[in-house]
Formats: structure tokens, sequence, C-alpha cells
């Protein structure tokens, strides 16, 4: 696929990974087209499922201001991958510097390719909130020590451990609070509407209190 003429709208993503991180696909998009864009979609989904909106208000997108571009999304989950052999590129340069021998060596924690499985090892996502940036970045490095330490000792991974490790999640309440426990119930307020929900859902939409 190529761009013969963008359109007036579009604008530069600010991501160095945009196009080939699978994490998000809008950031060439302004945030109130995104918002547009949102909103015909719940239209076009409800239409499509037959209710009937002949009496139905389907308000405008809330959330993000149009100031809020970046660092506004709640939840990410990075994955994790350990392979024997993996482009240079998605190495971290730590990993580059340890020793061949380690079959194990290549760690690289971030985000999977656009229609991939590998990993893409991106160190920070501009899209989350600082706070989930904060965490992801204390865990990559804690990571990576340890990871690297083992290939020092010659300390092996056994495949249990690898699967454990295959993803993390990150979800922050937006009220100082970022956890990492899937079943763990977080509250957010959007709009004036306070939403409580379990940290490893994919959407917002569990309990509703108005």
């Amino acid at each position: 696929m190529r761009i013969d003429t963008p359109a007036p709208e579009r604008i530069a993503p600010r991501c160095p990974h945009f196009a080939v991180c699978s994490g998000c696909q809008l950031q060439h998009v302004p945030i109130s087209a995104q918002h547009t864009w949102k909103r015909q979609s719940v239209l076009t989904g409800l239409l499509e499922a037959g209710c009937d909106l002949n009496n139905a208000e389907i308000r405008d997108v809330v959330g993000s201001s149009s100031e809020h571009t970046f660092e506004y999304r709640s939840k990410i989950t990075p994955q994790m991958s350990y392979h024997k052999k993996i482009h240079k590129n998605d190495l971290t340069p730590a990993a580059r510097a340890l020793p061949e021998k380690f079959s194990d060596r290549h760690l690289t924690i971030g985000f999977s390719r656009v229609n991939s499985r590998r990993v893409l090892d991106i160190p920070e996502c501009l899209l989350a909130t600082k706070a989930v940036n904060e965490r992801y970045n204390a865990f990559r490095n804690e990571l990576i020590a340890t990871h690297e330490q083992n290939c020092r000792e010659g300390v092996l991974i056994t495949k249990k451990k690898k699967r454990l490790l295959s993803s993390r999640l990150f979800r922050d309440d937006l009220r100082g609070t970022v956890t990492s426990d899937p079943n763990a119930f977080v509250t957010q307020v959007v709009g004036g509407l306070s939403f409580k929900y379990k940290a490893g859902i994919e959407s917002i939409g569990s309990t509703l209190k108005g």
C-alpha cells in the first residue's frame, strides 16, 4: 500500500514505530476526526445489530480532549519473546553485546509487529499514560537485567517460564494506581460517568454508575 495524495487532515505520526507496531493505527488522524470515526462506528454497529435508533440519542465521544492526543491510554499489554534467531534490529543494545553461545540471549520486550507474531522492542508507548510507562519501564529494566545475569551465569529459561513471561498487563485507574492483576477492579470517571470493571478486560462496559 502507498499514499499517492495525503488527505488534508492527515498529520505526521509522532511514534517512530507507527505502521510497524500493531499497537495503534490512527496516529495519522487528528483526535477530533478519531472521535467522529469512533462515534460513527458505534452507530453503524447498532444499526447492523438491528437496533431501533429513531428515538435514540447518540452522543459525541467523551474522554480525551483535543489536547490529549497522546498519554491517554490507560492499558497496555506488552509482549516478551525469547528467540534463538532474531533480526538484529529487534534486539536491545545490551542483548547484542552478550556472547553468541547463549542460544536464548535474544530477548525482546514490546509489542507485536503488524500482521506478525514477532515482537518489536519498544521501550515506551506514546499513547499510554505517564504512570503506565513508568511501571512498564521499571518492569523492562528489571527483566532485562535478570535475563542478562542469567546469560552470564549460564542459567537456562524453561519453556514454562517463557510462557509465564509472554505478556504483562499494565492498567492505570487514572487516580494514582497502576495494576498488573487482570482480576483487580478499577474505577474510572469519564464524562461524569463512573465505570467499574476488571483491569484485564479489553474495553470499559462492566458496571455503570451515573
